[in-house]
């Protein structure tokens, strides 16, 4: 369902709906961005020192450019808001775990089967027998490393296992090391390669899932999967059906791990109060009265249907008259056709 609603066109997104970054994506690309522009100077001829803050400066100026016309964030602001030290810092603790080799193709297997990986930083890898491809940060001499800026996950021994596979369908061969490098805290933790036997059948395993994948696109079949911790990360939950249904019913904690900010949508019993320069919709969120100020441009696009109304990220505020929500930078207001 994510993949279907992030490539459905959006009037006043002029198209598909833009991804929304925010400070921690934006820290975690510029800093694999970072370790892959030291990699291709380290394999360049020249004495030229590597300056890493002015280039990650350079770096952060140019993403605030390519995402100016992004309508849902301030790139400007959320550049400002980019902790350049702590990404110097996560530099400086992976830098030692970067082994430099000049980018090439890999040799042919001892199979007589082509080598296709590109070996250095950014290699993408496909199956030539699927549509399936993933982008590892780093590969030297048959070890695959990819670094992670946040807490550790169940989910990267399965992508750097993918990654594996990955290698095994294009070159013929296993990857002689898996390994997983968490900037965050300098944790290097070692993933057990499998044999080729084992890959092989997880390569056939990934295989029947991307085609399972691929015919129910085909056939409309669009399931969603809302989960606690999940869907405050998508950037399409706005859009989501299935999401405010079960918000709706008892599910107000559904995209929270932040407990201050939440998704509201008004229940059918709402009630519309005009107010000067918009109006108030009255509500009862979890048993308490609760109140939303709109301005008048939102609610005339509203009209008198409160259940069309979607907002996104906003902050409850408990006072002596029951909740207050109040907008927050991350805040947006959906009102469906």
């Amino acid at each position: 369902m994510r993949w279907a609603l992030s490539r459905t066109a959006i009037s006043c997104f002029g198209g598909p709906v833009p991804q929304k970054p925010n400070r921690s994506s934006v820290e975690g690309s510029l800093l694999h961005a970072l370790l892959e522009r030291f990699a291709r100077h380290a394999m360049q001829d020249g004495t030229e020192v590597f300056r890493p803050r002015r280039t990650l400066l350079e770096m952060v100026a140019g993403w605030a450019r390519d995402n100016a016309r992004n309508p849902r964030v301030d790139s400007k602001m959320l550049a400002g808001q980019v902790r350049l030290e702590e990404i110097l810092r996560s530099f400086v603790e992976a830098r030692p775990h970067l082994k430099i080799v000049e980018r090439r193709r890999a040799t042919a297997s001892s199979s007589g089967k082509s080598g296709g990986v590109f070996e250095g930083p950014e290699s993408w890898l496909r199956d030539p027998g699927s549509k399936l491809c993933g982008r590892a940060d780093l590969i030297s001499s048959g070890e695959i490393v990819d670094f992670k800026s946040g807490e550790q996950q169940n989910h990267h021994v399965e992508q750097i296992g993918f990654y594996g596979a990955l290698y095994f369908a294009q070159s013929g061969r296993a990857p002689t090391v898996l390994r997983l490098i968490y900037t965050g805290t300098n944790e290097v933790r070692e993933v057990p390669v499998l044999t080729l036997n084992e890959l092989k059948l997880l390569l056939e395993e990934m295989r029947r899932r991307a085609a399972a994948a691929e015919r129910q696109v085909v056939g409309g079949e669009l399931p969603a999967k809302p989960e606690p911790g999940r869907c405050e990360y998508c950037h399409v939950r706005g859009l989501c059906d299935t999401y405010w249904r079960l918000l709706r019913h008892g599910g107000q904690n559904l995209g929270g791990g932040q407990s201050q900010i939440i998704d509201y949508a008004p229940s059918a019993a709402a009630k519309i109060e005009s107010a000067a320069l918009g109006v108030y919709v009255r509500d009862k969120f979890a048993d308490t009265a609760s109140v939303l100020h709109l301005p008048q441009e939102v609610a005339e696009k509203m009209g008198n249907d409160v259940e069309r109304l979607r907002v996104i990220a906003v902050r409850p505020s408990t006072g002596t008259e029951g909740i207050r929500f109040a907008f927050t930078q991350s805040s947006e207001v959906y009102v469906r056709g």
